[in-house]
This record gives structure tokens, sequence and C-alpha cells, in this order.
């Protein structure tokens, strides 16, 4: 992917829990995407194999580690990322259906606002990403009126 993602995108999830890329996201994207749990209850969306290579770099190792010797911090963000990666299977109007434990996780039920953050795009629930955002704010020194 040579361009970078970056503005944000309104849309809703239909009746079906179907969610359609926004399209100016989806001709830099490609073909070929998974979709992930994200920080702050968004769901990350990028291509298969990039996803897979930062599962592979966070989790090198792992598999070989007894499990009463991984730390509980790294276990439960293994368990976050691996267990909530799903493979992205459009219909022919570009649609995918989101799995329940992604919605649960992301509480997407209607408004949902899709952010370009470089390589990938997140997901949010409008009103949490409000939440984020204004938290954001408020920790930083960014301003907003200047």
């Amino acid at each position: 992917m040579s361009q970078n993602l970056s503005s944000s995108h309104c849309h809703t999830i239909d009746d079906k829990k179907r969610i359609r890329i926004p399209a100016p996201f989806r001709k830099i994207l490609g073909d070929n995407l998974s979709m992930i749990a994200g920080k702050g209850g968004c769901i990350i969306i990028m291509p298969t194999e990039e996803g897979e290579k930062k599962l592979n770099n966070a989790y090198n190792g792992m598999d070989e580690i007894q499990p009463s010797k991984i730390n509980d911090k790294l276990h439960r963000e293994a368990s976050l990322q691996k267990g909530m990666n799903y493979q992205i299977t459009e219909d022919a109007q570009g649609r995918f259906v989101v799995p329940p434990i992604l919605l649960k996780y992301s509480g997407i039920t209607g408004d949902i606002i899709s952010v370009g953050m470089g390589n990938r795009i997140e997901m949010w629930a409008e009103d949490r990403y409000f939440k984020y955002i204004e938290k954001v704010i408020e920790e930083s020194s960014f301003d907003v009126e200047n």
C-alpha cells in the first residue's frame, strides 16, 4: 500500500449487521482484508498479510512458552488480537458481516465513523469515537479552537 489513509467517513451498519468500507478507503486498502479488535473499542481493518505480520511480530514465540510462564498482560493482548481476528468476505455489493463478538466489543449498533490511520482504518461506534476524542483533547495540548 503506497498511500497513507487519512480523513474520516460517516456511515451506518444495516439491520443484517453488514458494513461497507467507504469507497476512498477501499481503493487504497485493496482486496484480502481482515478485521481485528483495536484499542479503545474500535475495529481495525487492514490488509490480511500486513495484519498477520504484525500479530506474528507482536506474539512471536508465544506458542513455545509454557502457559504458566506467559505474562498476564501479554496473554490478554494476544487473546484480544488473535481471538478477534476475522477475514473479511464481501458480498456482491461490497458489504461484509461483522461477527457478533466484534459488534459487542466495539459497541457498533448504528452510526459509524471510519478513520484513516496510515496503513489501516479504524471503525468506531459514533458515540464511542466522540467520547474517545474528548478524552484525547482533555489530556493533550491539542487546541481545537485555534
